[in-house]
This record gives C-alpha cells, sequence and structure tokens, in this order.
C-alpha cells in the first residue's frame, strides 16, 4: 500500500471513530455514581489502575505554496521544505511526506504529508511546490542580422548571431542569459551591428574595360560580379574574364592575375577582291589589264593596315606577258593578316614558227629496206609557251623505210591556245642499180 492510500485510510479511521468515542464519554458522564460506605469501598478499582486511551490526532503544519527556480543552465531545483508536528502525549510524531525533499524537475507538484502519534492518531496537510525557469526578454537582433539556429531564453542558455548574405558582424557574435541576483539580462561585450560588405576597387589597364563601372570606380558590394571586356573586337591578355566580390570582403581572384591588356587578335576583313581575269595577247609584246584593286578594313578603325603585293608593286593597269597568279596581303598592327588572290590569264591567237625544215632526201639503196635519219625541224612559239612536236613515220627521226617516196610531217600545237604549225619533206629511196 503506498503512502496516499495509507493517509486516505487513516483519515476515514479518524471520521468513524471520533464520533464513538465522543459517544462513549457521554454515556459514562451519565452514569451514577458508585456506591460509597464502610463496606462498598474495596469493590471501587485504585485510581492507578484505570486505562486511559489518546485520540486527538498530532499537531501538524505544512509550509505555504511556494515557487523554486532552476539551477543555471538546468532543468531541475533542490527543494528543502520543513514540515513540523507535535502530539499530546509529549512525544514527537513520525512524520512522512510524499513526494519527499531532494531534485523537483520542472513542473508542478502536490507535496502531501502525514503525521502519526505513537496512539495511531494521524493528521494530514498538503502545499504546492513550482519548478520554473528564470528567463531573459528575447536577445535583440541587429539589423540586417539574424539567429544561428534557435535561440533559448533559459537562465545561462547562449545565443549566437550573423547577418544576412552582404553584410558582416561587428561585435560580440554571443550572448548568454544570466541573472545578477535581481533580473535576468544579456551578458554581451559588445553591442553587435551588422556591416555592409565591400570590396576594394581594382585597378585596370586602360585598355582594358569592365562592366559594371562601379568595380573600377566605387565600393563594390559582397557578391558583385565584374566582367572584364575589350572594345573593338580587341582579346584580353590573360585567363581571368571575371572576378566576383567575395562575402569577407575579397576579390576571389589575385591582383596579378587580373588582364593585364587588350591585343587584336582578328585578321582583317576583305571588303572587296577579284575574281580570275582573262586577257587575249595579240603580239609578242605584254597585254596591258585593268582590273578593280583589292581593299579590306580591320576591326581597330583607328589601326593602319600595311599592304604586300605579288609580283611585287603592281598596280592597275599593268602589262602581263603571261598568265599570273596576283596576290594583295593586308596586315594588321596586332600582326593579323589576310590575303586577296586572284589570276590574270593572258591568252594568245599566235601561231608557233617554223624556223627550220630540212629539205627533200633523195636516198639509193641496195636492199629493199634502208635505215633512214633525218634532221628535225625547230620550231618556235613567240611567246615562249611549251610546244608538243610529232610526226607520222616515227617516234624520233630515224625509221626503217622500203624503195619509193616518203612525206615526212611534223605538226607542233601550242596547247595554250591550239594554234599549230607544220614541217612537211619528202624521203626517196631508189633502188641502186648493180653493175
Amino acid at each position: 500500500m503506498d503512502l496516499k492510500t495509507l493517509i486516505i485510510a487513516s483519515l476515514i479511521l479518524l471520521l468513524l471513530i471520533a464520533p464513538a468515542e465522543s459517544m462513549w464519554r457521554r454515556r459514562r458522564r451519565r452514569r451514577s455514581p458508585p456506591p460509597s460506605g464502610p463496606g462498598l469501598a474495596a469493590k471501587t478499582p485504585p485510581l492507578r489502575t484505570r486505562l486511559l486511551q489518546d485520540v486527538d490526532s498530532p499537531d501538524l503544519n505544512c509550509p505555504s505554496a511556494s515557487t523554486v527556480y532552476a539551477e543555471r543552465g538546468s532543468t531541475a531545483a533542490q527543494v528543502n521544505f520543513q514540515v513540523t508536528a507535535s502530539d499530546n502525549s509529549g512525544q514527537q510524531p513520525t512524520v512522512t511526506c510524499d513526494p519527499e525533499s531532494g531534485q523537483f524537475d520542472l513542473g508542478q507538484y502536490l507535496v502531501s504529508c502525514i503525521a502519526s502519534d505513537p496512539a495511531g492518531n494521524a493528521a494530514t496537510c498538503s502545499f504546492q511546490i513550482e519548478i520554473v525557469e528564470r528567463t531573459c526578454t528575447a536577445l535583440p537582433i541587429p539589423a540586417y542580422g539574424d539567429y544561428i539556429g534557435d535561440c533559448c531564453h533559459v537562465y545561462g542558455c547562449v545565443c549566437s548571431l550573423k547577418c544576412i548574405n552582404g553584410y558582416q558582424l561587428i561585435g560580440s557574435r554571443q550572448a548568454s542569459c544570466e541573472f545578477n541576483g535581481t533580473s535576468t539580462y544579456w551578458q554581451q561585450d559588445d553591442t553587435p551591428h551588422c556591416q555592409l560588405i565591400t570590396c576594394e576597387a581594382l585597378s585596370l589597364p586602360d585598355a582594358v574595360q569592365v562592366t559594371p563601372s562601379i568595380c573600377t570606380a566605387g565600393r563594390p558590394l559582397a557578391g558583385t560580379l565584374c566582367f572584364f571586356f575589350c572594345p573593338r573586337g580587341l582579346s584580353l591578355v590573360g585567363s581571368v574574364s571575371q572576378v566576383s566580390c567575395g562575402g569577407e570582403g575579397l576579390w576571389d581572384v589575385e591582383a596579378g592575375n587580373l588582364p593585364t591588356d587588350c591585343e587584336d587578335r582578328i585578321p582583317p576583313v576583305l571588303t572587296f577582291c577579284p575574281g580570275p581575269i582573262y586577257a587575249t595577247r595579240g603580239g609578242e609584246a605584254g597585254v596591258s589589264v585593268t582590273f578593280d584593286i583589292p581593299t579590306a578594313r580591320d576591326n581597330n578603325l583607328s589601326g593602319t593596315l600595311t599592304l604586300e603585293t605579288s609580283p611585287s608593286g603592281i598596280t592597275s593597269p599593268h602589262s602581263f606577258s603571261e598568265s599570273t597568279e596576283v596576290s594583295y596581303t593586308f596586315t594588321d598592327e596586332g600582326g593579323n593578316s589576310v590575303t586577296c588572290t586572284f589570276r590574270v590569264y593572258v591568252l594568245d591567237d599566235l601561231e608557233p614558227e617554223v624556223i627550220y625544215c630540212p629539205d627533200d632526201y633523195a636516198i639509193t639503196a641496195r636492199d629493199i629496206l634502208t635505215q633512214v635519219t633525218w634532221d628535225e625541224p625547230i620550231f618556235r612559239d613567240p611567246l615562249g609557251h611549251d610546244l608538243v612536236v610529232s610526226n607520222n613515220v616515227a617516234e624520233g627521226h630515224t625509221a626503217i623505210l622500203p624503195w619509193g617516196r616518203h612525206t615526212v610531217v611534223y605538226t607542233t600545237i601550242n596547247t595554250d591556245n591550239g594554234q599549230k604549225a607544220a614541217c612537211q619533206f619528202a624521203i626517196d629511196i631508189t633502188r641502186e642499180q648493180q653493175l
């Protein structure tokens, strides 16, 4: 049986015994006194032999309800309470309480006590104990700041602060909830505030441009992206094309790795380049050809293009004696170049000339077949073009021929214009008369 059940049973027992005891005492007072006189005194028992019964409950005093604060950084408190009791018997009653003094977790508790004397009389009392935490008011958050995780407001708790992106915390990052004996307060070394994070302005060569302009002319905010570029199609010298202002107020690229200059890597563009040109040569002298001069432009409009031609120094008009490949090369200040190439085809209608053609040959031979050798004709092209020469008798200028008249025809052709020339002579082979 637990203590609470014992206390309730004792109370019920007291309620039942007290009325019966009171009735018994009243009945005794109504009884007649015992007869007195000589001869009857011996029937009255001695006073010291009467039995006295204790029916009075002990006096029990409980403390009033109380509130106890938990210790720093704890959710429990040590509670020591005192319950006093006395009895008419002069002996100290036995006092028990549930729960007893000791560690109490947060919450409300009803403490019930019972005092019992040696005669079995009991008295009860109860009181309430509440265990609570000391708390601080909400920790102020600086402008553009926030808590790191949850912020506990209980005595002994430590809260951490941070700033939103783009701001850095100046001052104490932590605060603890403390108690000075009178009230709670937040303990901080320095009052924190959030300061805007910026990076120093970039220093770049004059040729290198950047966007946005605040990157070189102000204090860029954390998170600012700066993009480098060169005007007029020029290219950055270096591998870095952008940088970012970091959360600590530092650029994510060291100053030594920033672009150092702009250079021209784009060749000029041809604005005009002639196609093939055909001209006919009417004599041994060259033919004058007029053509449109090639032109080009560069991405650097303020730059200058240098020109190189082949044949060197060619201009329009120009006298061509043979088919010629013409080139104009334009080079910009960055060393980039573009070339216009076209061909002038010089045609002619001139026939090859016969410089030498042998006379007829008269040969006598004993045998029916005779090996004959002759002088080959000589041909020349007025313009020096190559000629293809052939004859109708042999591959060269030697042949085995029978008796009779043989006509040898040499033909030459200019493969450039298809003009031809011919040389013809006869070889007469007669039979030698035998004596």
